[in-house]
This record gives structure tokens, C-alpha cells and sequence, in this order.
């Protein structure tokens, strides 16, 4: 999201960021200086040093992260929206997300790197990827670009960096999902996400 913002609003110094590696091997995420950000010792978190000075301002959950990002520094509404029926279109899209994909995404990723492998519980977690995906494709179908009035916004930036790992579990989205594949495909290929992604590993992704 703030390289986005970055691109959408290229003279505005308060966007500027500085990215912080949290090594999750060292348990890097429970130290006390960490906690002080999120206090569940989970990544992303952000300490805003533009407001609440000296001190700077915590946020923590990446659904909660974004929606301040936009409505602190998206004035233009360039990643989101002003129209009060968009921007709850917008937020139903986000809590499907990380209500919905993130836990079950997470889960798929997790049995299917377990040594011992547990059948039932991947064939539950994949199927019900599966069944997510189908919500993301019957909306958008072959008339919508991206999910909320066909233009690129906080709630695809929300979904795409799980959605994007859905073939890590064996589900071709190309083949199963051809509205999904090409939403991706399209979302990839910004500036902005390309600048984003580029600052993470295969550590930093969800499968």
C-alpha cells in the first residue's frame, strides 16, 4: 500500500517509509520493542511517526494498517473512495478477506508443509480455498477488472498477495479461476505492487 501511495502521490515526503525486517525464526516478533507495536507479536505493524508526536502512532493487523494508510494519506481517494456505497463495497471485500481468505489460505499453507501430512485437513483447507476463489470469480466475471467500481483500490491490495500464492496449494488458477488469474495478473504488473513485493522474500508469502 505505501508504495501506491508512493506512485499516486509522488511529492508527498510524508509517505516516505522505512521497511524493517522482523525475522520470525528468531521469534524477532516477541520481543518487548516489537510488542510495543503489536502487542499479539504478529507481522505487519506500523508506527505512524507523522502523528501523536514524539511518540508516533501504533497500528497493527494488515486490514487495519491499510484502511488508516488510505484514509490518513489518500486525499485524492486514488486507492479508495469517497462515494459512502464504494467505500463500504470496499470494506465488505476487506473483512471477506481477512475474515475468510487469510485464515483458510493460512491453514492450506500450513498443513501443506507439515512433514507428516494430514489428508483431511488439506483436502479441507484447499477445498475451502477453492470455495473462496469462486466468490472472487463469479464477481468479477468477464465484466470487472478489479473488485470495487472496476479500479485498482485498498481492497484488491488487501487480497492479492494471498490469492497470488493460491497455486503454491496445486490450484491452477489460470485453468480454475480465469477471472481471478487475470485480475492478479493485472494487479502484478503496477508499479506500485511491483515496488511492494519486491521488498519481501518467498518467507514474506502466504503459502
Amino acid at each position: 500500500m505505501l508504495e501506491e501511495l508512493r506512485v499516486a502521490y509522488p511529492d508527498k515526503k510524508e509517505i516516505g517509509y522505512d521497511f524493517v525486517r522482523v525475522n520470525l525464526g528468531k521469534n524477532e516478533q516477541k520481543l518487548p520493542e516489537f510488542l510495543k507495536i503489536n502487542p499479539n507479536g504478529r507481522i505487519p505493524a506500523l508506527l505512524d511517526n507523522n502523528v501523536n508526536k514524539p511518540v508516533g502512532h501504533r497500528v497493527f493487523e494488515s486490514a487495519s494498517i491499510l484502511l488508516w494508510l488510505v484514509e490518513n494519506y489518500d486525499s485524492e481517494y486514488k486507492l479508495s473512495f469517497k462515494d459512502p456505497l464504494l467505500k463500504n463495497e470496499a470494506l465488505s471485500w476487506i473483512f471477506f478477506t481477512h475474515g475468510g481468505v487469510g485464515p483458510m489460505f493460512g491453514q492450506a499453507g500450513h498443513f501443506l508443509h507439515l512433514d507428516e501430512k494430514i489428508p483431511y485437513a488439506i483436502k479441507r483447507y484447499t477445498d475451502e480455498m477453492r470455495r473462496l476463489l469462486s466468490v472472487f470469480e463469479d464477481h468479477l466475471g468477464t465484466e470487472r477488472t478489479y473488485l470495487v467500481d472496476n479500479r485498482f483500490s485498498v481492497a484488491d491490495i488487501n487480497a492479492i498477495t494471498w490469492v497470488k500464492g493460491a497455486n503454491r496449494a496445486g490450484i491452477d488458477l489460470a485453468k480454475e479461476f480465469p477471472a481471478v488469474n487475470g485480475w492478479i495478473e493485472r494487479s502484478l504488473e503496477r508499479q506500485g505492487v511491483k515496488n511492494g513485493l519486491s521488498l519481501f522474500d518467498d518467507a514474506g508469502h502466504a503459502l
